[in-house]
């Protein structure tokens, strides 16, 4: 989170001894709230329960690490998660997951952050567009030109930073599409271009799952056959053959 923060040039609000010079402080105020806002997209619900009412960044950031910081398990909140969150695991006896420790016995979402995986790209673009208005990153590719006053080579850098912040939320396998795109308004459509249509009929999606296709570790060959006979028919019945 530290780095994503800096990455938007959201840090000052947590890590600044004092409001910068020259800023009012309505800006301020704006920015601390701003910053709350993008923080509160990363926790889960029994976390954001304690947060949720926050308006100071930096208050809130100490409010988290007074509660979670522990290097031990032994803070406040986090063992009565582990404990409500615990589930039997591989047939394994309630005894011999509590005498463990390990994070794999228990089931903790650690952000909603929504990945783009070719499949989801509804859901996906409404929550990156939320996230890129909360974080002022959304001019290059919403607005219809160059704000008023800005340089040319500030515009170009804030496509660049637009671009690499969206990389980050989505698969390899879209990644590879727009990997070298440095236009955030380009790379956006590309995106809308390749998954948008409304009943999940894109090109790149239903490929994918054939180039994919495999034996699974604990699939009967029959099974396979039979689930890859499924996904060829989904394949042809959307306008592509797989070429056999």
């Amino acid at each position: 989170m530290k780095d994503l923060l800096f990455v938007t040039k959201l840090h000052l609000p947590v890590f600044s001894s004092a409001k910068p010079e020259g800023k009012t402080d309505e800006d301020w105020e704006f920015e601390h709230q701003q910053v709350c806002n993008y923080v509160r997209q990363f926790v889960d619900d029994n976390v954001y329960n304690h947060i949720c009412g926050e308006n100071d960044a930096k208050f809130m950031w100490s409010k988290l690490e007074g509660l979670y910081a522990s290097k031990t398990d032994n803070n406040k909140l986090f063992s009565p998660t582990k404990l409500e969150q615990m589930e039997y695991k591989d047939n394994k006896s309630l005894g011999g997951q509590l005498g463990g420790s390990e994070l794999s016995s228990i089931e903790v979402r650690t952000s909603k952050m929504v990945r783009l995986n070719g499949s989801n790209y509804h859901i996906w673009r409404n929550r990156m567009k939320d996230f890129l208005l909360v974080t002022k990153l959304h001019l290059p590719v919403f607005s219809s030109s160059k704000p008023k006053g800005k340089s040319d080579e500030d515009w170009k850098f804030e496509h660049q930073q637009v671009c690499s912040y969206i990389r980050q939320f989505v698969d390899d396998n879209v990644y590879n599409h727009i990997c070298d795109e440095n236009d955030a308004k380009a790379l956006w459509s590309k995106l809308e271009g390749l998954y948008a249509t409304k009943n999940g009929n894109n090109k790149l999606f239903y490929l994918t799952k054939l180039v994919q296709m495999k034996y699974k570790d604990d699939t009967s060959l029959g099974g396979s056959l039979e689930r890859n006979s499924r996904d060829r028919k989904s394949i042809v019945r959307h306008g592509h053959k797989d070429g056999r």
